[in-house]
């Protein structure tokens, strides 16, 4: 019987790809009018958010590099809530986890990393950020930007007052201010300082700033209001500035830099944002031709390098913003300025709930888990061990009309699909194991033909230098006249990064300038990440210390792995009995100027993966003074013997081995920055000068532009939208932030 219904192709299995089918797919009309088929590389679904269970019998998670869920995804959240119930109503649960509150953990802190030059010692600065109403994706209204500057506008006035830099000019400024206006303001109360500063009296000099400043808005629909109101409060933020650049000069303490640091980084923010967002009435994409640095110091940051800021430095490490791949090279910092602000905007006050949850569960077992079974059951098609190749244009320049792609294996005989979740059990002290399904770390060869699996000095079908093929699957565009006995698509979601697309969309970028330049000024850098399980029951040596008082999410630390978090509640769901930490790093890693071409030299994976290795052993000897616990007594020298491997017997260098380290080299697995140079290139969803071909991904426009789970998923909804007017506009959230 032939299938009449309309043919979206997804090409990638990551976020992008997931989120697209899933918004495709989430209408009983939806699935009637279309079908829908993702074409994946390999035997697993998450791209660089992929993760695996080893082969072990200790069945540890292994991740591309950390992953946490900020509180402001609220459509990344939307999706997977709308998946998990979904999936719990089709009778599935992920080991003991049956809700999206089982998958997650709410977290308050983070930590960045301060380097103390004169005594060569890290001092962690902790920041606490308050708990809003409200749950990302529960279907309640979002703080709109407004309400973003309003709890900005309190944080300074609390950070200020603490500092001294508020004074009674401000107060007979904001009194005349209100006079001129014909406007008072009734107190309300101030919320709490995000980095645990006493706010001291509520009925101070914090609330006239920070009350009188969200009485800006003359036009609810709108954070900003008059023109007179905006220009005198730049007059005082520039006082306020001042006093900070000259307290700046006289501070001396760990302590009194920290607080100056931040009431100077939210001052220039607010300032910056009043300046060109209201008076100038420029919209946040606009201001993506300003690196974030240089905005700073236009709008007068006294801290406005890395080096100086360890929350400049935090926030340029967590999207890996190092330019040119030069990793961890200052000079090559680069942030677009309006991606950074709108960034700062929203991850520090633009949430619900907590700041930041945190998985319980790798991100494949979290993620691609529930929307893999959501989407079968929908009757998506999902194509695994299918590399995508190559795009072509028709003669006019305005369809695909063809994509070829290689068949890596063959299905055993008599599979008419691949399935790829294996269900693992997980032994418990004293109770029946737990049956947890898991993404395996390598494919299950006995769903597979044997005589087409590739040979052992393959790197993997995963690896973009992988020669391995069993066959070529091309696809036409229906309205091609040559389609006749091929399989037809309609409609082509290109959830693949750019750093593919000179390779298989070679054709299109000739076709389409804009398409061609977004590609070719849009910048990746590779990263590298290590994970260690440490067997000190004496925990890490934090106690006694007001370091963290959760598990530890810093930023800013030593290179290469200046992202550090502590996942020790992952240990619930493996079985590695004696560990009792686990920590996750994670950092940018330069480029290799002789990086061989694809489909070439397929030792060079396992190169770079010992290189990782050598790096991460090295850095964890030189820099285990961040942990004391895991240090000989009364030194800052790392006991190795305090890593985990299941056999108590275990040498050094067995104990060293067993640890988990990557390279993530492969163009899907590259970080897509956002730069000055690239942002401002980027296209939208439906931009991609071919009538049936959509972008979904984090490398897209979509009102973020910063690569993330939720500019994936906000990506995909837009991608969705286009092609069949559902999710309708309203109900994607953020879009207001163009």
């Amino acid at each position: 019987m032939i299938d009449s219904r309309e043919h979206i192709v997804i090409l990638g299995g990551g976020v992008g790809g997931c989120a697209a089918a899933y918004w495709l797919t989430a209408t009983p009309e939806l699935r009637a009018k279309y079908r829908v088929t993702l074409y994946q590389t390999g035997w697993r679904l998450g791209g660089k958010g992929a993760s695996s269970r080893g082969e072990s019998d200790q069945h540890r998670s292994e991740e591309h590099g950390p992953h946490v869920w900020f509180g402001f995804y609220e459509n990344a959240f939307k999706t997977l809530r709308g998946a998990m119930e979904e999936h719990q109503r089709l009778g599935y649960t992920i080991g003991r986890f049956n809700t999206i509150d089982d998958l997650f953990m709410k977290a308050h802190e983070g930590v960045f990393y301060h380097h103390d030059e004169a005594a060569n010692k890290w001092e962690p600065w902790k920041m606490t950020l308050p708990e809003y109403a409200g749950e990302p994706g529960d279907g309640t209204p979002c703080p709109d930007i407004r309400s973003n500057l309003w709890r900005m506008a309190d944080h300074l006035a609390l950070n200020l007052s603490k500092v001294g830099a508020f004074g009674p000019i401000a107060t007979r400024f904001l009194k005349v201010m209100e006079k001129i206006l014909g406007r008072s303001v009734a107190w309300q109360k101030a919320m709490t300082c995000p980095v645990g500063v006493d706010p001291g009296d509520p009925s101070g000099w914090a609330s006239y700033l920070s009350r009188r400043l969200v009485h800006l808005a003359g036009d609810e629909r709108h954070w900003y209001g008059e023109p007179l109101i905006g220009r005198g409060f730049k007059l005082l933020l520039d006082y306020v500035g001042w006093k900070l650049r000259r307290m700046k000069k006289r501070a001396k303490t760990s302590a009194e830099i920290r607080e100056l640091c931040i009431a100077d980084l939210y001052r220039t923010c607010l300032r910056g944002a009043l300046v060109d967002l209201l008076l100038r009435d420029e919209m946040f994409r606009q201001l993506d031709q300003h690196e974030f640095l240089a905005w700073l110091k236009m709008h007068g940051a006294g801290f406005h390098t890395v080096k100086e800021s360890p929350f400049l430095r935090g926030y340029y490490d967590t999207p890996f913003a190092f330019s040119k791949g030069q990793a961890h090279d200052t000079n090559n910092a680069n942030f677009a300025a309006g991606a950074a602000l709108r960034g700062f905007f929203r991850i520090f006050f633009g949430y619900k709930g907590c700041y930041v949850h945190r998985m319980n569960l790798g991100m494949g077992e979290c993620v691609f888990i529930p929307l893999y079974r959501v989407l079968k059951e929908r009757g998506v098609r999902f194509e695994f061990f299918h590399r995508v190749e190559a795009l072509e244009s028709n003669a006019l320049g305005n369809r695909v009309t063809k994509i070829r792609i290689n068949r890596q294996v063959d299905l055993a005989a008599g599979k008419d699909h691949y399935d790829p979740i294996k269900q693992v059990a997980v032994p418990q002290a004293d109770k029946p194991p737990i049956i947890w399904p898991v993404w395996p770390e390598k494919p299950m060869e006995d769903q597979l033909d044997p005589a087409t699996l590739p040979p052992a000095d393959d790197p993997g079908l995963e690896s973009h230098w992988s020669t391995h093929t069993s066959g070529t699957v091309e696809l036409y565009d229906r309205m091609d006249p040559s389609a006749n006995g091929h399989e037809r698509f309609d409609h082509v979601v290109l959830a693949i990064p750019p750093a593919a697309h000179p390779h298989l969309a070679k054709d299109l970028l000739k076709r389409d300038t804009r398409f061609r330049v977004m590609v070719s000024t849009a910048e990746t850098i590779r990263t590298i990440a290590a994970q260690f399980w440490f067997i000190n029951q004496d925990a890490l040596g934090w106690q006694g210390h007001d370091y963290f008082c959760e598990l530890a999410m810093a930023g800013s630390g030593p290179d290469p792995f200046n992202i550090i978090i502590e996942a020790t509640n992952i240990l619930r769901t493996e079985a590695t009995p004696g560990a009792s930490h686990l920590l996750y790093l994670c950092g940018p890693a330069s480029n290799d100027p002789n990086e061989p071409p694809a489909d070439s030299d397929p030792g060079y994976p396992a190169r770079e993966k010992a290189r990782a290795k050598a790096t991460a052993l090295k850095w964890i000897q030189e820099e285990a003074s961040l942990w004391p616990g895991v240090c000989y007594p009364n030194t800052s020298t790392l006991d190795p013997m305090a890593l985990y491997h299941p056999d108590k017997n275990a040498t050094v260098e067995q104990r060293l081995d067993w640890q988990y380290f990557r390279m993530n080299i492969d163009p899907g697995e590259r970080y897509v920055l956002s730069t000055n140079t690239s942002a401002p290139n980027r296209l939208w969803p439906w931009e991609s000068g071919f009538n049936n071909l959509v972008f979904s991904g984090d490398w897209c426009r979509n009102s973020i532009d910063i690569g993330c789970v939720e500019s994936a998923v906000t990506s995909a909804m837009l991608a969705a939208h286009h092609l069949t007017g559902y999710p309708t506009r309203g109900m994607i959230d953020g879009l207001q932030y163009d």
